[in-house]
């Protein structure tokens, strides 16, 4: 793991597009975090999460979750989303197998993890989910591995 669920990587490293409130800031996107997740201010496929590894790392997979105990029906998960990955910030390359940027499959509820590895491990510091799909509304917490 990459130190998100421990709290290796602080919270700085963590930035989004949007949060919907305090509750929902990006560093609380961290694996089985009990209080809150990551949850975009608007549900549309411009958001992202970004978190930032510190140095390039060997990035083999990502693992997540929606958001905990929330009482909504069926509550708060990203359903599918797609990953992208920098070394600098400034060029991104979207995960791809086959030539064909990568839908992971996320979550089917908030609670459960859902970890998908990589065919392929890429060389990155700053990581993006990109969710595509949700249930209610886009809500995470991840590992990266």
């Amino acid at each position: 793991p990459s130190g998100i669920e421990s709290g290796a990587i602080q919270d700085e490293a963590f930035t989004a597009t949007s949060c919907k409130d305090k509750n929902s800031l990006p560093h609380l996107a961290r694996l089985n975090n009990r209080d809150g997740a990551w949850c975009a201010l608007e549900c549309d496929r411009n958001q992202y999460l970004q978190v930032d590894l510190g140095e390039v790392t060997k990035v083999c997979g990502v693992a997540t979750q929606g958001r905990p105990s929330f009482r909504e029906e069926g509550g708060w998960f990203v359903k599918t989303f797609t990953l992208s990955y920098s070394k600098d910030k400034e060029t991104w390359k979207s995960y791809k197998e086959y030539g064909i940027a990568k839908a992971f499959q996320g979550n089917t509820d908030p609670e459960g993890v859902v970890k998908n590895m990589f065919k392929v491990a890429v060389n990155a510091r700053y990581i993006r989910i990109r969710p595509q799909t949700w249930h209610n509304h886009i809500a995470l917490r991840m590992e990266i591995y």
